[in-house]
Parts: structure tokens; sequence; C-alpha cells
């Protein structure tokens, strides 16, 4: 017989003092310390082989969760910008992940808007706007201004002898027995 035991290699463990052979690590698990036990995979990190001594790091688009066994691509809507990633992150809000995998989401243009976890860029309908890019929300067009065609990036100011209400998509004459002598008003005299 042996005077010695000899340690268990990496990527193997030997969980009882009268282990006879080395036990491979299962998959999500490794071992990177000769002699000691298995460890569950870290969150960002895949340990899809039995025996894995070193876990492999998800790229950026990807993530994994504690014991995984893959790192899973980022859904449509989601992104992970940097390696390593537990969770995909819902995309921002002003911002669109439009592809499985993003790690850099993209920003909605002026005149359009995204809500959070978005993979499109809404243009502004009729009657309400955008006047910068990254914008969670078009706003309704103010009172006074008209903002007549989808993807209003400025409102246009009502000339004198018409008006606006908030929201509205165009500026209306004012009716017989009523008057606006001044530019960008939201009602008639």
């Amino acid at each position: 017989g042996q005077s010695t035991c000899q340690p268990c290699a990496t990527g193997t463990e030997c969980a009882s003092e009268t282990s006879t052979i080395p036990v491979p690590c299962a998959v999500g698990k490794y071992n990177d310390v000769a002699g000691e036990l298995c460890k569950i995979c870290p969150a960002g990190k895949a340990c899809a082989f039995v025996s894995t001594v070193d876990p492999t790091i998800c790229s950026k688009g990807s993530a994994a969760a504690a014991g995984s066994t893959a790192c899973t691509v980022c859904g449509i809507g989601t992104y992970a910008e940097l390696d390593g990633a537990e969770v995909c992150e819902p995309c921002p809000a002003g911002k669109i992940c439009e592809d499985p995998g993003t790690h850099t989401p993209t920003i909605c243009a002026a005149g359009s808007a995204a809500a959070e976890g978005s993979s499109v860029c809404n243009v502004c309908d009729a009657g309400t706007y955008s006047q910068v890019e990254g914008t969670a929300a078009c706003a309704a067009c103010p009172a006074g201004s008209e903002c007549t065609t989808l993807g209003t990036i400025s409102p246009v100011k009502c000339a004198a002898g018409s008006f606006a209400e908030e929201g509205s998509p165009a500026c209306t004459p004012c009716s017989v027995g009523t008057y606006q002598d001044e530019a960008g008003q939201g009602a008639c005299k």
C-alpha cells in the first residue's frame, strides 16, 4: 500500500476521507485548486463540462447565474454591457436593444421614444413630439402649437387667428364671433 494519500487533481474532488478515486466535478461546478471540493460555477461564468478547472467568462451580450452550464444570450429588449454579467438588464428608456446579444443599446432619435425594455423606437404620433434623442416618451404638443406630422421634433406655433389645445395635432381657426390677435395661443378671445 501507499504510505501517503495523493491530493485530488483540479477539476475533481475527493468528498470523503476514504475516497479511493477522484470524482470529476459535475457540469455547473468547477475546482481550480488541487485537494479541494468542487465549487458552484460563479455568476457571469459557465461550467459546461465535467472536470472544469477554469470557468468560461460570459462575453458581453450574454449572462449566466451562479451554477450555470452555459452563458445565455441576452434576449431582445435586454442587454449586458460588460463581460461576466450575471443577468441581462432591461434596455434603458430612450434606447433600444433590437437584436439578441445586445451589449450597446441604440439611442432613439429626436421625434421618437422608447420605454424601458424596448426593442423599437416608436415614432411620435401626430399631436405629440420629442425634441431630443433618447426620450422615454413623446410629450403632448403644447397649447398654442401644432404637431401635425408623425415624428414631430419641434412644435409649430399657431398663427394669429387660430388656436390649439394641448395635444392637438393641428391649429384650428377661430370660430365666427371670436378672434385671436396673438400667435401661439390655446384659445380664441
